[in-house]
């Protein structure tokens, strides 16, 4: 096992035993509760975190500001399946993210 796929493999271990539950999927901030990552989109004033607190997230308009945020293409029945929650938590946003070029992701 490479070193990259040790530390890989330890960090995946630490977040599953994380608090946080919920990831804002444009500044990739953590929260343990869906109210406290709701209050996060209320608070930033920016386009993308206002568009990520729209309340129907099977809107095509939810869908591109969350597209926007994470930099990337997910497709629109991906969103259907889900509820707003579970768009919102770790597993989801790292399926995504996993399907993106290595060091295409935006610092």
């Amino acid at each position: 096992m490479s070193d990259n796929s040790k530390q890989l493999e330890v960090l995946m271990k630490i977040i599953e035993q994380s608090p946080l539950r919920f990831i804002c999927p444009k500044c990739l901030k953590g929260f343990p509760r869906g109210d406290k990552l709701n209050e996060h989109f209320r608070d930033s004033k920016d386009e993308i975190h206002q568009g990520l607190f729209i309340n129907n997230h099977n809107s095509r308009q939810f869908h591109e500001f969350y597209q926007q945020a994470l930099d990337l293409e997910i497709p629109f029945q991906d969103f259907q399946r889900k509820n707003r929650a579970q768009v919102f938590e770790l597993a989801f946003i790292l399926e995504h993210i996993r399907k993106k070029e290595p060091n295409s992701y935006r610092e």
